[in-house]
């Protein structure tokens, strides 16, 4: 909520405070599943480049992701230790290398990066991310495979599968397309 402080004047009208202050106050809540989506993955990374996943805040809570985890195939990742709110309606990218992933996509916006030390084992070629709470809710699990690129590509390698719609299941193949040409094939 917001707080204003107008003019405070004593009993004889003599001005005792002038200020006016403005604070916000977050207060994070515990999601539910698919409060948070997993919105676009890139699995299979160009020579010399590193896996991400983006999550997108499909709810209108302010999430706090400490101690949550993003699992692969075979093992899992603590994506923070700790605070990080994560706004409504907003993007978060989860990356062992933010500046890597912003020298081979230009459209990375480093301020939405969470940078671990390293990913979750995610396969080149078919395999599931999950994230999880804190609490061990199964927030959203994406089962992906490299069939759901454009069978127009010559090489998957470096392009992001990208999700069509937040309000389709996340394991719909329909729901996945190959991130464009136009926008360096990750957005």
């Amino acid at each position: 909520y917001q707080v204003q402080v107008e003019n405070v004047v004593d009993c004889s009208g003599n001005l005792i405070l002038a200020t006016e202050k403005e604070a916000t106050i977050v207060i994070a809540v515990e999601a539910i599943a698919q409060d948070i989506l997993v919105n676009e993955i890139l699995f299979d990374p160009r020579s010399g480049g590193v896996r991400f996943v983006e999550l997108y805040n499909n709810s209108n809570k302010y999430i706090n992701l400490k101690d949550w985890r993003l699992e692969g195939v075979s093992n899992d990742r603590i994506i923070s230790t700790a605070d990080i709110n994560f706004a409504p309606f907003t993007y978060k990218t989860i990356t062992s290398d933010a500046v890597i992933l912003k020298n081979q996509y230009a459209n990375t916006d480093v301020n939405t990066v969470i940078s671990v030390s390293s990913m979750p084992s995610l396969p080149s070629d078919q395999g599931s991310v999950v994230i999880v709470s804190k609490t061990g809710v199964e927030v959203d699990k994406f089962d992906y495979s490299e069939d759901y690129h454009s069978p127009l590509l010559n090489s998957v390698d470096g392009v992001s599968l990208e999700r069509i719609r937040f309000s389709a299941p996340t394991n719909d193949a329909n729901n996945w397309q190959s991130a464009s040409s136009q926008v360096g094939f990750a957005t």
